[in-house]
């Protein structure tokens, strides 16, 4: 077991969304962020059981399985119900901006005369 940095939170026993973080895995080597060993409870048959994970995406609801149940929408409005409600509102401005990106038609294409 690698011990904990004196700033690090400790995430050991948290759930977020299908993920329950087992124990710090150390930090990233380039940008010295975090890292937690998480065991996954999706139940899917493609669950991959054990995933490393950044404590900010934890935190943020950014990953809340071990990717088998990326598209299920409950559960990570689940996971994105623990983030502080300033950041959901951020969160919620990027995905509005996200969709009227995807609604603007494209502009037409011009010939190379």
């Amino acid at each position: 077991m690698i011990p904990l940095p004196p700033n690090t939170v400790d995430e050991t026993g948290h759930v977020y969304g299908a993920l329950e973080v087992l124990e710090y895995a150390g930090r990233e080597e380039t940008a010295g962020h975090a890292r937690w060993l998480c065991q996954c409870s999706c139940g899917e048959p493609a669950c991959k059981g054990r995933v490393t994970v950044r404590g900010k995406l934890l935190r943020a609801g950014g990953q809340v399985s071990c990717g088998a149940l990326r598209g299920n929408p409950e559960l990570r409005r689940a996971a994105r119900l623990k983030v502080p409600p300033k950041r959901r509102l951020a969160i919620a401005r990027m995905g509005a901006a996200a969709r009227r990106r995807a609604k603007k038609p494209a502009p037409p294409k011009q010939s190379g005369r």
